[in-house]
């Protein structure tokens, strides 16, 4: 089953980095530094956190296709 999330956070994405980016080039002096500031935060966290999430699924992955249902209720408790 597909959660419809997954599939709408990398096109928000997709939309907000090329609304910036026409933001930027079309209007390049008029706006404030201090969205360009903001963008650039943002954007560093979304870029950090990337890895992680990747990590993160694919070790649930793993997880879930090679543990036995019997090893994590018994590790759980």
């Amino acid at each position: 089953c597909r959660n419809s999330t997954w599939g709408l956070i990398p096109n928000l994405l997709v939309i907000g980095i090329t609304a910036y980016i026409l933001l930027v080039t079309a209007f390049r002096h008029d706006i404030p530094y201090s969205i360009h500031q903001c963008f650039a935060i943002i954007t560093g966290l979304i870029v950090e956190a990337i890895p992680f999430l990747l990590l993160g699924t694919i070790g649930s992955t793993v997880i879930r296709y090679f543990v036995p249902q019997s090893v994590l209720l018994k590790l759980l408790g």
